[in-house]
């Protein structure tokens, strides 16, 4: 059974996405759907992802920042 699911994704995963089920002959879905199930993650996968979040870089003047700063002070 298949199910509907929305997924957020950046431009440029998208893109390569699409070039890479192109080149496969298939849809975008059923390309993740294969590397979901291949259970093997990509190379790059676990460089994208901190295990502990890291001190937030000083950015005065970005509003953004005065605002969590100020926030969380």
């Amino acid at each position: 059974m298949k199910l509907r699911k929305n997924l957020f994704l950046s431009k440029e995963a998208v893109e390569q996405g699409q070039r890479q089920a192109a080149a496969a002959g298939i849809k975008l879905s059923r390309l993740v759907e294969k590397r979901l199930l291949a259970g093997a993650p990509s190379e790059g996968l676990a460089a994208d992802y901190w295990d502990k979040p890291g001190k937030p870089i000083n950015r005065p003047g970005d509003a953004r920042y005065e605002y969590l700063k100020a926030k969380h002070a």
